[in-house]
């Protein structure tokens, strides 16, 4: 008879080492989220393409919504144009940016130019000069680009 007791006393405490062991693990990751919280950046990927083929001779005024903005080289070049990459401190759900030219008194567009859509702390989008739309994608960015080019030609 004192099996069944020594068997229930047996599974309560396999049940509680169990319990312990996920319960330290869980909390081994706090300071993990913790840090990362700290350490929250957005990613900003500006994509520029200007009607004469560019050569990373502008650059971009940007800002965090409702912050002082700051002048950020373009750093590279890819198959739709020049492009700017940066990481800002702090979580944002809009930044603001103007392209300018080389003398920098000069605004490619007099609209001010907005990234309203993150994934995972990353916004990317696509601008062509002359065209005041952002586009959040390499597809209809390239399709919008083809139709400004070929109705110059035309």
């Amino acid at each position: 008879m004192n099996f069944g007791i020594a068997s229930n006393k047996k599974n309560t405490l396999i049940i509680f080492l169990a319990t312990t062991l996920i319960m330290t693990g869980l909390f081994s990751l706090l300071p993990s989220i913790h840090a990362f919280a700290q350490t929250n950046k957005t990613k900003v990927i500006v994509h520029y393409a200007s009607n004469s083929g560019g050569s990373l001779k502008s650059n971009v005024w940007l800002w965090p919504d409702k912050k002082a903005g700051n002048n950020y080289a373009f750093t590279s070049k890819d198959a739709f144009g020049d492009v700017c990459e940066l990481e800002l401190d702090g979580g944002s759900n809009k930044v603001g940016f103007i392209v300018r030219t080389s003398d920098d008194k000069k605004v490619e567009s007099e609209k001010n130019r907005f990234i309203e859509k993150f994934n995972n702390g990353v916004g990317e989008v696509w601008v062509i000069e002359g065209d005041s739309k952002v586009y959040e994608s390499l597809a209809t960015a390239s399709s919008a680009k083809r139709d400004r080019k070929s109705t110059r030609l035309n």
